[in-house]
C-alpha cells in the first residue's frame, strides 16, 4: 500500500493514556471527598467512655450508703451483731460502732457481682445531726472494677421539705475499670431520707441523691457531672428508678450529655444516654460496663 494514501486515525496510545488520567483524576476525588466525609464524621467515643466511667463512679458510693442505712436501721443486727441483708454479710461491732460489710462474689440485686469488703464506722448514732461515719474499702470490687477511695458521711440535720441529709464527700477515688485504664474521681453526694425512717425502717423508704464530681475517664479525659434531677432509690429496689445526671466531657466531638435512669414505677435497671440527640438505651447487666 502506498504510505500517502494510508489512512491517519488518532494515536490508541495517546487516547489510552488520556482515559487513565481521567480515571486517575476521579479516583482522587473520590478518595479525597471520602477522607472528608471521615474526618468530619461525629466521634462519639469519649462522651460514651464518660458516660460510662460517670454510672461507675456513682454506683459503689451510692451502695455503701444504701448498706449503711439498712444495716443501722436492723433491729437484729443491733441485737446479735450479725444479719445478712441484700446477700450481704454484716457484722456489727458495738463497742467501737463499727459495721463491716462482706462480699464473696454473689451476683448483688443491682446485677453486680461485689469481692472484698467495706466498713463504716460511726462516732454517734446516725441520725443524730453532726454525727460521722467513715468509709474503709478493703479489696473492694464491683465485677471487674477494684475501688479505693476515702469517703466520709455526716448527718447535715434537716432541710427544707423536712428530710434528712447526709452528705457523702468522696475524695479522690481510685476505680479500676480494666488492665490499664484507671477512673479518677472525685464527688460530693447529698442524700435525702423523710425522718420516719427512723420508726417505719429501711423498707420502701426512697432516698433521693443530689450532687457533682469531678475527674478523669479511664481513657483519660477529664469530665464534671451534675446531677440535675434527684436520682429516686427506692431502699427494696436494686436500681435507681428515676433521675438523671447531666456530664461534659473534655476534647470530646459532643462535649456533654446525659444519662438518665428509666425505671420510672418499675425496678429494673433500664439507663438512657443522650449525647445530643444521639440516644442509647441500655439495661445494666453484669459486666457490661467493663467493656
Amino acid at each position: 500500500m502506498d504510505p500517502m494514501n494510508k489512512m491517519i486515525s488518532p494515536s490508541p496510545t495517546k487516547c489510552t493514556t488520556g482515559k487513565n488520567s481521567l480515571l486517575i483524576l476521579l479516583c482522587t476525588c473520590l478518595i479525597l471527598l471520602g477522607a472528608c466525609r471521615k474526618n468530619t464524621a461525629t466521634d462519639l467515643k469519649p462522651t460514651l467512655n464518660a458516660a460510662n466511667d460517670n454510672v461507675l463512679a456513682h454506683r459503689p458510693f451510692i451502695h455503701v450508703f444504701n448498706m449503711l442505712l439498712k444495716a443501722v436501721l436492723d433491729t437484729s443486727l443491733r441485737l446479735t451483731h450479725h444479719a445478712v441483708i441484700d446477700k450481704t454479710s454484716i457484722t456489727y461491732d458495738p463497742a467501737n460502732k463499727l459495721y463491716s460489710f462482706h462480699y464473696q462474689g454473689d451476683l448483688c440485686l443491682d446485677s453486680v457481682r461485689r469481692f472484698g469488703s467495706f466498713t463504716a464506722r460511726l462516732d454517734t448514732s446516725f441520725f443524730l445531726t453532726g454525727a460521722y461515719a467513715s468509709i474503709q474499702f478493703i479489696s473492694y470490687f464491683e465485677d471487674i472494677h477494684q475501688v479505693q477511695a476515702s469517703d466520709t458521711i455526716r448527718n447535715m440535720g434537716t432541710v427544707t421539705g423536712g428530710n434528712i441529709n447526709f452528705r457523702s464527700r468522696i475524695d479522690n477515688a481510685l476505680i479500676k475499670k480494666d488492665s490499664v485504664g484507671m477512673i479518677r474521681w472525685k464527688a460530693t453526694l447529698d442524700h435525702y431520707v423523710a425522718p420516719d425512717i427512723t420508726w417505719k425502717g429501711a423498707g420502701n423508704a426512697l432516698v433521693l441523691t443530689g450532687g457533682s464530681g469531678s475527674g478523669t475517664t479511664s481513657l483519660g479525659y477529664g469530665f464534671t457531672s451534675d446531677i440535675s434531677a434527684r436520682l429516686n432509690d427506692y431502699l427494696d429496689c436494686p436500681w435507681i428508678r428515676d433521675g438523671v445526671i447531666g456530664f461534659t466531657v473534655s476534647g470530646a466531638d459532643v462535649g456533654s450529655g446525659t444519662i438518665e435512669f428509666m425505671a420510672k414505677r418499675a425496678c429494673n435497671d433500664s439507663i438512657r444516654y443522650d449525647f445530643g440527640g444521639t440516644v442509647y438505651h441500655w439495661r445494666i447487666t453484669q459486666d457490661f460496663l467493663s467493656r
